[in-house]
């Protein structure tokens, strides 16, 4: 018997080394930032200047913010730096506890290897490494609590219960519909089989008194801090009070208006008492395609056969906590789209996530199924380009490069004044530029009003689309301005930039 026989290598910890080191190249080689990044690095610098109240002040998720100013002042980075090496820790504990999940499942060695590819080359997740968002806080920390759930079914040990309530409480000051996993996911010890009855409701009100303990203790935290975590909540739920209105009760020019936008005119006489119908139908139209999109096309494929092949059976006790969350999550997934009539795939991501899970155990179980024939060579190398496939999809990005707007904000910089006004409808060359205190409130589309009202001398860097070519078309804008520098190059006029000439 050799050392690696004697002492085996955790699997788990060899993928998060994976994970840090991809996460470590999204700093060297990250696109551009995503928009609601800005949203964070000035949360994040508010909270560096002002404290800690400041920055729930300026924006109720502040938590995110909070960690990026926190590693930002530890380490002497830049805060993007920062923001991108959050996302490497909560990614490797994401990789661990998905792959912990797996092994509570079926703990063969080569199950936990498949586990670990799958969820380091599981392309729609990992796209999301080049992005600031709290999304992928919340994601990791809720796959990390259910492992500990799973664990604590198995072990009964109250640390895996504080470990729980924690990870999800952490979870709920990042995305608040954490506070119903928290409520929801041990509910399913009701069914758990292993357990006789008293013991069932036992462990369930321990979980529920605990997570209410700790969640009334952390109100009362923030409190002594000046914060409201209640009224925060509230206040984050009463963006949407206006959506609930219009969609529970539509004024009839508002019903009228959109069945003539929708039908036509003459049409709307006819459909218009099926519109409710009609938007339901869309609504949930919208919400496959984003729960399509979140697990991708790749791993569907895979579930498909696994279902059909009845390779998705798992134990009882494991499954149950697993349909809980997704369940849940659907809810969330149709409450949301129902109220907002919109969704981002993001917010499709922990159901996809949780989904995933059963993806290596599918693959295995094909390749059981492969042993003893003369197929299975062929079957292992089916899988090996499967999983390269997604591997490259996961980490190569075919599209257009977009340094030229870093180009861009160095050129910003470098010909003006430090008097020099900026009017930009662009992020990057509003926060890269140095030239704007707000870059955060930069909106896509700029207004006639806010050009006219520019002083002479200005720059205006404005990131092409059909309204903006539209508005400097106008003669009213065209007469006062002249077009500087275009990027990438004449030919590609992705970014122009003019300067005010006429006041």
């Amino acid at each position: 018997m050799n050392y690696y026989d004697r002492h085996p290598v955790d699997i788990r910890l060899l993928a998060v080394a994976v994970s840090l080191l991809l996460s470590g190249l999204m700093v060297f080689f990250h696109s551009t930032p995503n928009d609601d990044a800005y949203t964070y690095i000035r949360t994040a610098e508010i909270f560096s200047t002002d404290g800690f109240a400041a920055a729930f002040a300026y924006y109720e998720w502040a938590t995110y913010s909070i960690l990026i100013g926190c590693l930002r002042q530890l380490l002497g980075i830049d805060l993007f730096t920062a923001a991108y090496l959050l996302n490497g820790l909560f990614y490797a504990l994401l990789v661990y506890s998905f792959i912990s999940i797996v092994k509570e499942i079926d703990d063969s060695k080569r199950v936990l290897i498949l586990a670990a590819i799958t969820v380091l080359v599981y392309p729609q997740l990992n796209e999301f490494r080049q992005e600031v968002i709290r999304d992928i806080g919340f994601w990791s920390l809720a796959i990390y609590s259910l492992w500990q759930f799973m664990v604590f079914g198995r072990t009964h040990s109250f640390h895996n219960v504080m470990a729980f309530c924690l990870a999800m409480l952490f979870a709920a000051t990042l995305r608040a519909e954490a506070v119903l996993y928290l409520l929801a996911i041990p509910l399913s010890l009701l069914f758990d089989t292993r357990l006789d009855k008293k013991r069932r409701i036992k462990f369930t009100l321990q979980y529920t008194a605990v997570s209410l303990a700790l969640l009334i203790l952390a109100i009362l935290i923030f409190r002594l801090g000046n914060l409201n975590l209640v009224q925060l909540f509230l206040d984050n739920f009463s963006v949407y009070t206006p959506f609930i209105s219009s969609f529970l009760f539509p004024t009839g020019a508002e019903s009228l208006e959109l069945g003539r936008a929708i039908f036509n005119e003459h049409a709307a006489n006819y459909s218009s008492e099926y519109l409710a119908l009609f938007i339901l139908a869309g609504l949930f139209a919208i919400l496959l395609a984003n729960l399509f999109n979140g697990i991708g096309g790749p791993f569907l494929i895979v579930l498909a056969l696994g279902y059909f092949r009845k390779f998705l059976a798992i134990e009882r006790h494991n499954f149950i906590p697993l349909l809980t969350i997704l369940l849940v999550n659907t809810l969330i997934l149709l409450l949301f789209i129902l109220v907002t009539r919109f969704l981002a795939s993001r917010y499709t991501m922990l159901f996809c996530i949780v989904l995933s899970i059963f993806v290596p155990i599918v693959l295995d179980r094909i390749l059981q199924r492969s042993e003893g024939k003369n197929n299975k060579l062929l079957t292992s190398r089916i899988i090996a380009v499967f999983l390269l496939y997604c591997c490259i999809d996961a980490y190569i990005t075919f599209g257009n490069s977009k340094n030229y707007l870093y180009d861009a904000a160095e050129w910003v910089s470098i010909n003006s004044e430090e008097n020099t006004s900026l009017i930009t409808n662009n992020h990057a060359v509003a926060y890269f530029s140095g030239k704007k205190d707000n870059y955060d409130l930069t909106v896509r589309n700029l207004g006639e009003a806010e050009i006219l009202q520019a002083t002479k001398g200005s720059l205006i860097a404005v990131e092409t689309n059909v309204d903006m070519t539209q508005l400097f078309e106008t003669d009213a804008v065209k007469s006062r301005v002249e077009a500087v520098i275009t990027f990438p190059d004449e030919n590609d006029q992705q970014l122009i930039i003019y300067r005010k000439v006429v006041d």
